[in-house]
């Protein structure tokens, strides 16, 4: 049975944000330069993840082989009687970092998972957990907002659709929204307009 703590999802995103340097990043390399063609006249994988917290869009591309501030990463995990799905990305913006974590857990075998299929957050059954959180660093001020705890997950109005999926190189894209709260920290955030493409599953 997958288990998962809010503890946990902070340690992950605190991981990430010790990752940041001490200096601001340079911007992302303009779009031209992120799909150049490979030696062997191939492109590289390009992974795109993009949303929206209030209204304020935040974007990160990651093309495989190249280094970027940007960290987009996918996670698959099953056995006979569950799948467990994990995305996460950070993404420098405006003298911050956006980070977000969304786990799908679902009783249907990874390759029976389809273009169409769609996952509502829950919190009621730890076989079905599905959640979302956000995080936020800010460079001005060395804060990190980190909103979710297994108290405001219930509320969180979660939804993620497939929009492709590759079972064979386990590529997946999709789109989410998702209300990211949490009372101690007084945040309230929507997060709207959520999609990530060609997000390559590592087991």
């Amino acid at each position: 049975m997958p288990k998962i703590s809010s503890s946990l999802i902070l340690v992950f995103l605190l991981c990430l944000f010790s990752c940041v340097p001490s200096e601001k990043p340079d911007p992302l390399p303009d779009d031209d330069q992120l799909i150049e063609e490979d030696d062997d006249n191939e492109k590289a994988l390009r992974t795109e993840f993009s949303y929206k917290v209030d209204g304020k869009e935040i974007s990160g591309v990651v093309k495989e082989g190249e280094n970027s501030i940007t960290t987009l990463t996918g996670e698959l995990k099953q056995n006979t009687d569950y799948t467990s799905i994990s995305i996460g990305s950070v993404i420098f913006d405006s003298d911050k970092l956006y980070a977000t974590v969304i786990i799908i857990n679902t009783t249907k075998p990874f390759s029976s998972i389809k273009e169409g299929d769609s996952f509502e957050g829950n919190t009621s059954n730890p076989v079905l957990l599905t959640i979302a959180t956000l995080g936020i660093a800010d460079f001005d001020d060395d804060t990190v907002d980190y909103s979710g705890d297994l108290t405001t997950y219930k509320d969180q109005n979660l939804m993620i659709n497939i929009t492709e999926i590759d079972h064979e190189n386990k590529l997946v894209s999709g789109t989410f929204s998702f209300d990211s709260h949490s009372t101690e920290l007084d945040i309230h955030k929507k997060v709207t307009e959520g999609k990530f493409s060609n997000l390559r599953l590592e087991e």
